[in-house]
């Protein structure tokens, strides 16, 4: 009987725990922004997720419009998209960012294909309150 009640009691504290940390992973759902290492344009990323599709948009310094993000995807507290663009020149870019979500922002990487090589940058994007 008392093995039943310990294995009760463990089963117990072990479900409010799952609970606790489902409860503590942090939303993709906002706006973020940052800078690149010797650059004072600030690029923004909107993001919204309903139900499991993660949908958004991403401003860069570049220009003053705001372009979708494409294949985005949000699991188990990491966010993944693509941005296509036009490169200094005219070759087509495309940027590839992963990054793990916190209550202040996202930090992981960005690989950028270049026509003839792949280039990997930190990525650590701030969360910003109240913006439209």
């Amino acid at each position: 009987m008392k093995s039943l009640l310990v294995t009760v009691a463990a089963l117990a504290v072990l479900t409010l725990a799952a609970a606790a940390m489902a409860e503590d992973k942090a939303s993709p759902e906002g706006t973020f922004t940052w800078k690149y290492k010797n650059q004072s344009a600030v690029h923004t990323l909107k993001l919204k997720l309903e139900g499991e599709k993660l949908t958004g948009t991403l401003k860069n310094f570049q220009d003053d419009r705001e372009w979708p993000i494409e294949d985005a995807a949000y699991k188990d507290g990491v966010v993944s998209f693509k941005h296509s663009y036009k490169g200094r020149g005219g070759p087509q870019l495309v940027a590839s960012y992963t990054g793990t979500v916190s209550k202040d922002g996202i930090r992981g990487k960005i690989d950028i294909k270049h026509p003839d090589q792949t280039r990997s940058i930190d990525w650590d994007a701030k969360r910003v309150e109240n913006l439209p």
